[in-house]
């Protein structure tokens, strides 16, 4: 009973992973498919590059306001709707405050998106000024379960003053999991004629109408608002919602995307573990046809037809495909949400179909595990071997075993080949730790501290951050506190005009990126300079002439032939939203990356703006992480009592950066370690019977007066050297696959 068990055991292993794989690819590819007009929908973005100011902007969402008249004046468009977010906005509502994403929407909102309103009139409940609806899940927590329409709440961001008083109208179900973006509060724009300012454009065509006839009619449309010199710059694009979370990593994604690439890896290592699974079951019916070899012979002597032989061996690769699906259907059940917590989904994702993908996916695996068990009989059938057998030539060897090099050779090939997709697969795993790790080097701040991000600080009190700084460091608690205007983490995307000296070509109109930080920051985390020296002491005022600090790809951007050249000179930037004095360069730090490595180094420029610094973080003492952020959590109550405490850990933020990645890590592992337990498990029982067959010649070595050590280095040396030359043939392969990925 141990061979049944052991293929009983590779087959449930393999059903796991492929059926868990197949739920988390089928709700990757169902993204936005529950919207019924899915087909019609589509987000406008316009793509700027100008080669000449070094402007490049790939964002989802867009600033020109003059979009909103599109549908008047393109035919074909049926309706659109313009979303503008408040990333962490402030909702109060019963005396209580949270901080959640809000929305500001047109009415024609509904008429796009897919809602299922339990409450309220989705044709008149965003009509008005003034008015919001909420998810079932916002209803819950803001009011419990009492009356949610006719409700007073108040929406404010980080970055406005006032407070303003919003009607409740209306209450949807919760947006499905598998939404590129996920609705919880949206509110009605105070005066839908006018701009959006940066928003989020999402069309819907007229049925049977092309987006390649919208784009084409863009240019025209365009020209009516913009100059011929920005219409240069522009380039529309028209990407179908279906496709956006697996095909789309714009800047300023409303949500973090998936990616097809990632799709395409994850199905490949699925069907690597499934090669494995089913060659391990083929392996081991093979060798077992073998050893019970004269059994084939008794039946075919007394009459045994083909049709019986291959139904007999049909039947009980049935058997073991059955079982194998019903212990998986219950292993699949239980686990699935601790699977889908592990690569970094939501818990119930896949839950509507992982009963139906289940059974349709282990329907297959039956039929292909059948399929698989019939191989072996017909590949012993068809052998010039077996024939010589069935007319009674002989052919046996004095082993009992192996009767012909051709045989052993098949067996050798065999495991070889299991084992090659084996180590391909680990190998793999590795790199992309390794990658993971490498990723991990270059962000912000030693990956051995444990660094504390307080996100968007409202400007109601951006003030009090030097009190706030102050109070903290009094506390032998906390080791250092600095600000930036992003998280680290955050793609700094704002560009700027500027004017300098100093350099031999004229810089024209060209940009430059902008990054307000504290005056410790490079200290905070460690980043040195190249030239120069860091920013004098910071007093919070805005007023007094600017320092300045480049990296290198900067200097080397602006054309200066050294960074010590660079230092001393005077730079002003030119931006009409602030109060920017001229000042000079004191500093040049050696380039680092403040978001995804994947993306390049871009020429950045540093200075102090104390209305610009939204991101606090701290260093603390790790030891005591409790009292250090209830220390911090007291703080900020007592200087900012109105506003709730927001925060982050860097490496958290990091792990979202890299969300994909992670989540490609831990599938592979979860792969990984089920093909190494096929492999092992193959490997036993092909080793069990293979031993078991030489029994006899085993015992005749040990009676000539062989050792254990020598018996066991004879029965290795076969193996190990298929297994060796299994991981030359293997690393090549695995080579080429990551070093495309």
């Amino acid at each position: 009973p141990l061979f049944p068990l052991i293929s009983v055991l590779g087959l449930t292993t393999g059903f796991v992973a492929t059926v868990l794989v197949t739920v988390w690819l089928r709700d990757e590819l169902s993204y936005d498919s529950y919207n019924t007009k899915s087909d019609r929908i589509y987000r406008l973005t316009v793509e700027q590059n100008n080669d000449e100011t070094g402007f490049h902007w790939n964002f989802a969402r867009s600033w020109m306001g003059w979009l909103k008249n599109i549908k008047k004046d393109i035919p074909g468009i049926e309706t659109m709707v313009r979303l503008s977010r408040w990333e962490d906005g402030y909702i109060k509502a019963n005396d209580n405050i949270w901080v959640e994403d809000i929305f500001y929407a047109d009415p024609s909102i509904d008429k796009i998106f897919t809602f299922n309103f339990l409450e309220g009139n989705p044709e008149t409940c965003l009509s008005q000024p003034g008015q919001v609806i909420i998810s079932q899940g916002m209803a819950r927590k803001f009011f419990g379960t009492g009356k949610t329409i006719g409700q007073t709440i108040f929406l404010y961001c980080s970055r406005c003053l006032q407070q303003k008083p919003f009607l409740v109208t209306g209450v949807f179900a919760d947006t499905p999991v598998n939404s590129h973006i996920h609705f919880d509060l949206v509110a009605s724009r105070e005066k839908p004629e006018d701009d959006a300012g940066w928003a989020y454009y999402y069309l819907l065509l007229q049925k049977n109408t092309p987006p390649a006839d919208i784009l084409a009619k863009f240019n025209a449309f365009a020209g009516k608002y913009a100059s011929p010199e920005q219409l240069a710059t522009f380039t529309p694009r028209l990407q179908n919602i279906i496709d956006i979370h697996l095909h789309s990593s714009k800047d300023r994604e409303i949500e973090k995307n998936g990616s097809i690439e990632q799709i395409y890896i994850v199905a490949g290592l699925a069907l690597f573990v499934l090669f494995i699974t089913l060659f391990n079951f083929f392996t081991l019916r093979y060798v077992s046809l073998i050893k019970e070899f004269k059994s084939v012979q008794l039946f075919r002597f007394a009459g045994a037809k083909t049709r019986s032989m291959y139904g007999y061996q049909a039947l009980e690769a049935l058997v073991y495909g059955v079982a194998s699906a019903l212990i998986s259907f219950f292993v699949v059940g239980f686990m699935y949400k601790d699977f889908n917590l592990l690569i970094g989904k939501q818990e119930a994702a896949g839950s509507s179909t992982i009963v139906g993908t289940s059974l349709i996916t282990l329907a297959v695996l039956i039929i292909i595990t059948i399929l698989t068990g019939l191989l072996p009989y017909v590949t012993i059938r068809t052998s010039r071997f077996v024939k010589n057998k069935i007319n009674r030539q002989p052919a046996l060897s004095s082993t009992g075993y192996f009767p012909s090099v051709r045989r052993s050779g098949t067996l050798k090939s065999m495991l070889g080949v299991q084992y090659i997709s084996t180590f391909v697969l680990i190998i793999c795993v590795i790199v992309i730790n390794d990658q993971l790790r490498l990723f991990n080097k270059y962000r912000l701040g030693n990956k051995m501290e444990k660094l504390l991000c307080i996100q968007e600080i409202p400007c109601q009190v951006i003030n009090k951050y030097r009190l706030f700084k102050e109070e903290l460091l009094r506390s032998p608690l906390i080791r250092d506190i600095t600000s930036s205007m992003e998280d680290p983490g955050y793609e700094i995307e704002d560009m700027m005009g500027f004017e300098t000296t100093g350099i031999d070509h004229d810089t024209g109109k060209k940009l430059i990126y902008v990054c307000p930080v504290d005056d410790n920051f490079f200290t905070f985390y460690g980043i040195k300079l190249a030239a120069g020296s860091e920013f004098p002491k910071f007093t919070g005022n805005d007023s007094i002439p600017e320092n300045y600090i480049l990296n290198e790809e900067a200097v080397k951007y602006l054309g200066w032939p050294n960074d010590e050249e660079a230092i001393g000179k005077p730079f002003h930037l030119e931006n009409p939203y602030i109060s920017s004095k001229p000042g000079r360069i004191v500093g040049v730090v050696k380039n680092f990356q403040p978001s995804s490595v994947k993306k390049g180094i871009k020429p950045y420029v540093f200075f102090q703006k104390s209305f610009w610094l939204f991101s606090a973080q701290v260093k603390y003492d790790t030891a005591q992480q409790a009292k250090s952020l209830s220390l911090i959590r007291k703080t900020w109550d007592k200087i900012y009592p109105d506003f709730p405490l927001q925060y982050q850990f860097v490496g958290d933020l990091y792990k979202s950066v890299y969300k994909n990645e992670f989540q490609l890590r831990n599938i592979g592992t979860v792969l990984c370690l089920m093909a190494i337990l096929l492999s092992a498990l193959g490997l036993f029982g092909m080793t069990g019977i293979v031993y078991e067959a030489r029994t006899k010649e085993i015992g005749i070595r040990k009676v000539n007066g062989a050792k254990f050590g020598q018996i066991t280095t004879w029965l290795l040396r076969d193996i190990l050297a298929v297994v060796i030359m299994a991981l030359i043939f293997a690393v090549p392969v695995a080579w080429y696959i990551m070093q495309q990925w």
